[in-house]
């Protein structure tokens, strides 16, 4: 063991740096040790995700004109982020203060579905003011 003092005057050999290790490196590592069905699976999905919204952004355009409603990117990007809400679970509650696109986005939404894919969407209104006691 050196101590600091002996530290200075090592003459062991010349330092070696580890090698890096590339991105192509890793995913050889990877696909040698764990295999790639899960990394074209996912890779489907994506492909499969980005066909559907394309799709339903079509369907969604067409709807916004068929209704004759003012086509902006908020409202598009409104709907296409309920599309994605109906991804991840069952039932969405729209909640929000009066007049604020709620019933509207719901409408370009199941219409665009059904006009795309033939699915119909199943909503229910509450109204809020019955649930107080």
């Amino acid at each position: 063991m050196l101590s600091m003092k002996n530290r200075s005057s090592y003459t062991g050999g010349p330092l070696v740096r580890k090698k890096s290790i590339s991105n192509d490196d890793v995913t050889s590592r990877f696909s040698s040790n764990v295999g790639l069905t899960e990394l074209k699976h996912n890779s489907h999905k994506v492909t499969e995700y980005r066909a559907f919204i394309e799709g339903v952004t079509k369907s969604l355009k067409e709807i916004i004109e068929r209704l004759n409603l003012h086509k902006s990117n908020a409202q598009l990007r409104n709907c296409v982020n309920v599309l994605d809400l109906f991804r991840r679970s069952k039932a969405i509650v729209f909640v929000g203060p009066i007049c604020s696109g709620k019933t509207t986005t719901l409408k370009i939404v199941s219409n665009a579905l059904h006009s795309a894919f033939k699915v119909r969407l199943r909503t229910s209104i509450v109204n809020t003011s019955t649930l107080t006691p």
